[in-house]
């Protein structure tokens, strides 16, 4: 489900997107090693506490990656999902 969300998003920002607002959203969700780290503590401990399903768990862990340069080379459109997945998840 999330991958075709994401897939969604991809597109939309193909069709809609100049591409200078794609390389200012490429600034925008580019993470330091500091928030990288953080957010994969975040998802394993809402994992670990039930508030996030297996299949959310993964798909932030797999698009998260080992580290922030990974995460930064990820698609706009995934790493607009997982940003969007922790803000929800944050505010919940």
């Amino acid at each position: 489900m999330l991958q075709v969300a994401t897939k969604n998003v991809q597109t939309m920002f193909d069709n809609e997107l100049s591409y200078e607002k794609k390389r200012q959203l490429d600034k925008t969700l580019q993470l330091s090693g500091a928030e990288h780290f953080e957010m994969q503590q975040l998802q394993s401990t809402e994992f670990a506490g039930g508030r996030i399903d297996l299949e959310t768990s993964n798909f932030l862990y797999a698009s998260l990656g080992g580290t922030a340069s990974v995460f930064n080379r990820q698609s706009l459109a995934t790493r607009y999902m997982v940003l969007s997945l922790i803000k929800e998840i944050t505010n919940a």
